[in-house]
């Protein structure tokens, strides 16, 4: 359903809001040993062509499944579309597991037009001061314990537990060497569901959701997991700096993160911000704005499934614009354009006159501190806000840089959908996005 905008990020922009996710749920050596690599990351997994399920007793399989018990695992989930023939939407999550220190790298950001994924990339280790988060603050890590809950095993990720309690229910394909099980019990969809099992370990879960009915009749979305390195992952904790103020590492007297208010208007500014993806959620609806600052290119990502993309190209301003899966094009004046490239940043056009009402919190020089304003007023919304910013010291002076922004809050009384809860999100450590034009025939 089409709506409104959020105040803050996207107000000239004037798109639905977004909301699709790709995230799938949850060794021994001799059962396989091709590898393949995995789409933006530098890891390979067991091809799993090359497993070969062993048949086994019900007990045998509920036994696989208990990966809560599992202290030493690795763990890779691959979500992806398939339409018309072609994957598209890929997105991969890992998590190991090594006693109690746990690593993640996981999708937080999917762009259907140009296929960038952003990703978040955590540490977590259990001390007798509670659990230290280890997160990367533009190129240097941060540790600091966590109020978060935090399951050292895999068992957490896995997101299928109608498979788990379903032995009966599968039958063991000899030829393949694998459990299978299709429930066409849906009116919508029809489910897939392929399992194999080896040295009484899970080793690969896949599920297929097909549509039976409606425009999208033929199209599959894919979950497959990879579970392996039983007893042999290791996770090596990343290497804090020292000396300074970090209540982990000691932080380090060379990393600024306050700013002046000159400073604060500078950063704040779209030529400081640069490329990025920034991300707005408006109750389950998800938006995307992907800014390829370097190509004069930006795309907004809408909850429909809708695409528009604004390019200069060869001097001349054009807007092409997907409805389902065909593209078109218009050419657009200077003006239209650049209208909506600053609508795109009508939040930092804001921010950047309110600097004396944030406070700062933390010390000078630390690796957590941020500035954060309460209860802010964007025309129709009402927010927090918490703003990070780095840079290192050099013999030239600090190099500011940004690192991280949130804006959280419900909408008011001016829209349909007051009280709704809303975020806008920008990592400036995500990839920066290259966005690519479709070809087609451009106008005259």
């Amino acid at each position: 359903m089409k709506r409104k905008s959020l105040s803050i990020a996207f107000a000239a922009v004037g798109v639905a809001a977004y909301a699709f996710t790709l995230f799938a749920c949850g060794d021994d050596k001799s059962d396989g040993g091709n590898a393949k690599p995995l789409p933006d990351y530098e890891i390979t997994v067991p091809d799993e062509t090359t497993i070969k399920s062993q048949t086994v007793t019900e007990a045998q399989w509920q036994a696989a499944w208990k990966l809560d018990a599992v202290s030493n695992v690795t763990f890779v989930g691959n979500g992806y579309t398939v339409d018309d023939g072609e994957t598209v939407d890929y997105s991969t999550s890992i998590v190991k597991v090594n006693g109690s220190k746990r690593y993640e790298k996981l999708p937080v950001m999917h762009s259907l037009f140009s296929g960038l994924t952003a990703y978040d990339e955590k540490y977590y280790s259990a001390t007798k001061d509670g659990v230290v988060m280890y997160e990367k603050y533009t190129d240097i890590w941060d540790g600091q314990v966590t109020d978060e809950i935090i399951n050292f095993n895999v068992a957490c990720d896995l997101n299928c537990p109608d498979v788990k309690d379903s032995f009966l229910q599968f039958v063991y394909d000899a030829e393949n060497a694998q459990y299978t099980y299709t429930d066409s019990g849906n009116a919508q969809y029809t489910y897939a569901y392929t399992v194999k099992i080896f040295g009484g370990k899970l080793r690969y879960v896949k599920i297929e959701t097909e549509f039976t009915t409606g425009e999208r009749v033929g199209t599959k979305h894919v979950y497959e997991n990879n579970i392996y390195d039983y007893g042999s992952t290791a996770v090596t904790l990343p290497k804090l700096p020292t000396g300074g103020g970090s209540a982990i590492g000691g932080g380090s007297s060379d990393i600024e993160r306050t700013v002046t208010e000159d400073e604060w208007k500078s950063l704040l500014s779209a030529e400081r911000i640069g490329s990025c993806v920034i991300t707005e959620t408006v109750g389950d609806d998800r938006t995307r704005l992907l800014i390829d600052a370097d190509n004069d290119r930006f795309s907004i990502e809408a909850a429909d499934g809708s695409v528009q993309t604004y390019a200069k190209l060869d001097g001349r301003c054009y807007l092409f614009t997907r409805d389902g899966s065909e593209w078109s094009v218009a050419a657009i004046t200077e003006a239209q354009y650049s209208e909506r490239f600053n609508g795109c940043f009508a939040w930092a056009a804001i921010l950047s006159g309110l600097y004396a009402e944030f406070e700062y919190v933390g010390e000078e020089h630390n690796w957590w501190g941020y500035y954060f304003a309460s209860g802010m007023s964007f025309g129709g919304a009402t927010a927090d806000v918490r703003l990070d910013f780095s840079g290192l010291a050099n013999d030239d002076g600090v190099n500011k840089k940004w690192d991280y922004l949130l804006i959280t809050g419900k909408r008011s009384s001016a829209y349909p959908d007051n009280g709704t809860a809303f975020t806008v999100a920008l990592r400036c450590n995500a990839r920066k996005p290259n966005i690519t034009v479709p070809d087609i025939t451009l106008p005259e």
